[in-house]
């Protein structure tokens, strides 16, 4: 038997025969020490793991669905081939963990620590990446399509960044965040200045002085 309990009370939380392969949709394990624990394949769906310690833990193809790990310990966790689709991981430490291959599709990844992160081929289409940390992650072959980049800190290759003045400037290969306003990049070269004065009352004087440089560092950066 396998008892789970609370990472700071030791309130039993949980006991159970196995968690590998278990079925634990919808459970509460708000806080939980899981740290290392063998979760692979494990039916996570909706659970409640707000703030429990998952450092070091097995999770490779479970189902995390929809489930609220937001300020949760993940570092160094193996979260390959799993399903993460809309889960909210906002606040939580993934820094070294291992995402290869995980669906983070319409994820809450909002200030998220992503550091060192394997991301490689994960599925971050329409994720929120906001105010994320990806220094050094691996983002090779992940899809970014739709992803939320305003404020995030890139890994400077797959996702750029870099402060201009009052303006935080995040991009990708084809995608332009600067500040609030996120749009394709061929869109950002071809606004007009009542768009780009409608975007913000400072705008278009920032937008004067640093288009053309901008443009310069997309370029020699791609």
């Amino acid at each position: 038997m396998i008892t789970i309990k609370h990472k700071h009370t030791n309130e039993v939380i949980l006991e159970i025969e196995s968690l590998c392969n278990a079925d634990l949709r919808y459970t509460n394990l708000r806080g939980a020490n899981l740290g290392s624990a063998n979760l692979s394949g494990t039916n996570l769906r909706g659970a409640d793991l707000r703030y429990a310690d998952l450092s070091g833990t097995n999770l490779s193809e479970a189902n995390l669905r929809c489930t609220n790990l937001r300020g949760a310990d993940l570092r160094y966790a193996d979260l390959s081939g799993t399903n993460l689709s809309e889960a909210n991981l906002g606040s939580a430490n993934l820094g070294s963990a291992n995402l290869g291959s995980a669906d983070l599709s319409s994820a809450d990844l909002g200030y998220a620590d992503l550091s060192e992160a394997n991301l490689g081929s994960a599925n971050l289409s329409y994720a929120n990446l906001s105010y994320a940390d990806l220094r050094g992650a691996d983002l090779s072959y992940a899809n970014l399509s739709g992803a939320n980049l305003r404020w995030c800190i890139g890994n400077m290759h797959e996702i750029k960044s870099a402060q201009f003045d009052t303006y935080d400037v995040t991009w990708t290969k084809d995608t332009l965040a600067i500040g609030c306003q996120q749009h394709p990049i061929k869109d950002w070269w071809q606004f007009d200045d009542t768009t780009i004065t409608n975007m913000d009352s400072d705008a278009l004087l920032w937008w004067k002085k640093w288009k053309l440089v901008l443009q310069q560092i997309i370029e020699m950066s791609s």
